[in-house]
């Protein structure tokens, strides 16, 4: 029997729409992004990590709730600078990206911190506290692919998933970030990757 905590379960429980709707809203945001290098190069040149990491989150948070607001089981709470959502009266998100090895960074205010701590058990948990956001490569300042994350403090990764895009039917597919004293995560073959490329080889 699956734990309350186990990605697997986890995405189970969220559902298709919830799940499917967070890597939509990081597909559209990585397209404004895109649209607006192509408009204005100079200005997303001249961002601060921290300032364009601002412009990306409102973006992100913008598409989140296109996507989510109209689910019954969806609530969101846009309480600056904590803004976060719940999916029924189990599941709590806050919105990051995150680097090659999952790690996130933020304000630490004490309820930042309080939201990173999990109350784990192995029969169920009362609320189930995640990330969802995206990869994101800093050297070229890119929106790689959607990701749900859990974990125990804020350092402490239990698990990442990287989501598919809905359009190709690709399903989400667990990595196992590791420390920067670590290799990277590994290149992923979603379903779909292996369902096209089984006469040709892997694609990732």
């Amino acid at each position: 029997m699956k734990s309350a905590y186990e990605s697997s379960a986890v995405l189970d429980d969220l559902g298709d729409k919830v799940v499917d709707g967070i890597a939509i809203a990081v597909r559209e945001t990585r397209r404004d992004l895109a649209e607006y290098r192509e408009m204005r190069p100079a200005w997303v040149a001249e961002h601060s990590e921290r300032g364009l990491a601002n412009w990306i989150h409102d973006r992100l948070w913008a598409h989140l709730q296109r996507q989510l607001e109209h689910l019954p089981e969806c609530t969101f709470d846009n309480d600056e600078p904590e803004r976060h959502f719940r999916v029924g009266t189990k599941y709590h998100f806050r919105a990051k990206r995150h680097d090659e090895y999952g790690s996130i960074a933020t304000y630490p205010t004490q309820g930042a911190l309080d939201f990173m701590e999990q109350q784990l058990t192995l029969d169920g948990m009362e609320e189930v506290r995640l990330i969802g956001g995206y990869l994101w490569d800093r050297e070229t300042r890119a929106v790689l692919d959607a990701v749900i994350s859990l974990r125990d403090s804020i350092d402490n990764v239990i698990w990442l998933e990287l989501l598919g895009t809905p359009a190709t039917g690709s399903s989400a597919t667990p990595l196992s970030p590791t420390g920067p004293e670590g290799p990277r995560l590994p290149d992923v073959v979603t379903d779909t990757d292996t369902d096209a490329g089984s006469s040709t080889g892997d694609a990732s």
